[in-house]
């Protein structure tokens, strides 16, 4: 039961926090529409434009298949009646649990607690944080590093080249990755990634099955025990969880005492 509740917790954290890709005749695309194509969670303006293209395209074809649908007359059918009277409880029961998480306070002290006695299991993977430019060809790319080369602020520049010559989604933000584990790029980069220093990038071209990338590290961290700062988040989730169930244990039993149940 409560392994169910957690997973429907997380499911409305997700609902809530949907992103916007577009729209189907007025209807918003966001990231819950992404999920549902995917199977995960994942950010299309970090991934190629071409996969990108993909997904949506899936998107649009079902949104326009589910209004014809909608219009089909079939809403007015029994079977689909009681079955949107099924996931409406449902849907109430966890918008009320979302509800619920936003109001539970986890203090410093019950964090730092908890962070002591599980130290041991509070494990991080290898991460690291680079920007990208991705080129098609390896002769502009060359030519862009030969211009971080001669420049004083490398870093800066670096920003201003992504924005200006990157043909990747994330070349308007400066080609930031953000934070990822290096077995989550393919190998070429992960490779030319991981053998960077911090604040340094590659000054050769790295090939890849996307085209050309020069990568610029910004930072790294080794596999082994998190420390205290990187563990914050999972920490409130996990005590918000439990200080959930602890309160859903007691109104369930107050709810079964003035319930009339019977069972077959």
């Amino acid at each position: 039961m409560k392994k169910i509740l957690i997973v429907c917790v997380v499911f409305a954290q997700f609902a809530i926090s949907a992103q916007n890709y577009g729209t189907v005749n007025g209807e918003k695309i966001t990231d819950q529409d992404v999920k549902l194509i995917v199977g995960k969670s994942i950010n299309l303006n970090t991934i190629p434009k071409a996969d990108k293209t993909k997904i949506l395209d899936q998107i649009v074809k079902k949104k326009l298949l589910m209004a014809y649908a909608m219009k089909s007359g079939v809403p007015n059918s029994k079977g689909f009646k009681e079955a949107m009277h099924v996931l409406k409880g449902n849907l109430a029961l966890e918008y009320w649990m979302q509800k619920e998480v936003n109001n539970i306070k986890v203090s410093d002290t019950q964090m730092k607690t908890f962070y002591d006695k599980n130290r041991k299991n509070l494990s991080q993977k290898a991460v690291m944080r680079a920007s990208h430019i991705l080129l098609k060809t390896k002769s502009k790319a060359q030519e862009l590093i030969t211009t971080l080369n001669k420049s004083q602020n490398k870093f800066q520049t670096f920003k201003t080249l992504a924005k200006q010559h990157s043909t990747g989604p994330t070349g308007p933000n400066g080609g930031d990755l953000g934070w990822f584990e290096p077995k989550s790029m393919v190998p070429q980069f992960s490779k030319a990634a991981s053998k960077l220093n911090k604040n340094n990038y590659s000054k050769t071209p790295i090939k890849t099955k996307y085209g050309y990338h020069i990568i610029y590290l910004e930072d790294k961290k080794p596999e082994g025990t998190a420390s205290y700062d990187d563990s914050k988040a999972k920490i409130i989730e996990v005590l918000k969880q439990k200080k959930l169930m602890d309160k859903i244990d007691k109104k369930v039993l107050s709810l079964e005492k003035k319930a009339s149940i019977k069972l077959n």
